[in-house]
């Protein structure tokens, strides 16, 4: 049986939209929990976010939403240690805030 039959061998032809589209409805098929990070982490993260937002460079950040886990290459627009939280522009120039516990990995 082929695996690589469906949708899929008619993505060439589809707009890049609906490709967009369908790899979200695919992520929504697999909810994961979400996982318990060490204080050492917590700290490794602030200090490559905090780097990044002073040089103003972009960093892969891999993160919980809501049901699933999503990695972006992101400029740090704002760091809010009040709401435990960071401001951040994707590659698709959206801004979105992402609480400081939902982050997993940062790297630089």
């Amino acid at each position: 049986m082929h695996s690589d039959r469906g949708s899929i061998k008619w993505a060439s032809l589809m707009l890049p939209e609906h490709v967009k589209i369908l790899r979200d409805m695919w992520q929504e098929d697999e909810v994961e929990a979400k996982k318990n990070i060490d204080e050492q982490q917590l700290e490794e993260n602030a200090q490559i976010l905090v780097e990044a937002f002073v040089l103003n460079k972009r960093v892969k950040i891999k993160y919980y939403n809501e049901s699933y886990y999503k990695t972006d290459h992101c400029a740090i627009v704002r760091i809010d240690r009040y709401n435990q939280s960071i401001r951040v522009e994707n590659m698709e120039s959206e801004r979105i805030t992402i609480p400081l516990e939902n982050i997993l990995t940062v790297e630089g």
